[in-house]
């Protein structure tokens, strides 16, 4: 009559690997909002989380959810699918990088690096 199977034609699910351990996470900011609802304040919280492996791979994310620690693993697996190459040498960028958003600014550049080795006289501005 029927065939003996367990899951009834149903692809067998494959157990999710494990996280890779050499990852790590950073959380750079958690915001709470309050909407204010009939029974008082309802509160949700987002989180900004940055990973990366020490070796060249950074990643981004952001997650939002009704508990802070649902909206950092919320975040932590946007950042795992948003990890991007970087060139590092000497625990450092090799380019200058600039960046601007809103009101906030970002430089980064070589001198840092450069000023190590000049004598302590050429050092001032």
């Amino acid at each position: 009559m029927a065939e003996n199977r367990p899951n009834r034609g149903r692809r067998e699910r494959a157990e999710k690997p494990k996280e890779q351990s050499d990852l790590v996470e950073k959380v750079v900011f958690i915001n709470r909002c309050a909407k204010v609802v009939k029974g008082g304040r309802r509160f949700s919280f987002s989180a900004l989380i940055v990973t990366g492996d020490k070796a060249g791979r950074v990643g981004c994310g952001f997650g939002k959810a009704n508990e802070v620690s649902e909206a950092i693993r919320k975040a932590g697996e946007s950042a795992k699918k948003a990890m991007v190459k970087v060139a590092v040498s000497a625990n450092t960028i090799p380019h200058e990088a600039y960046g601007e958003f809103g009101g906030g600014k970002f430089c980064s550049n070589q001198q840092a690096l450069e000023l190590v080795s000049l004598p302590a006289a050429e050092c001032v501005p």
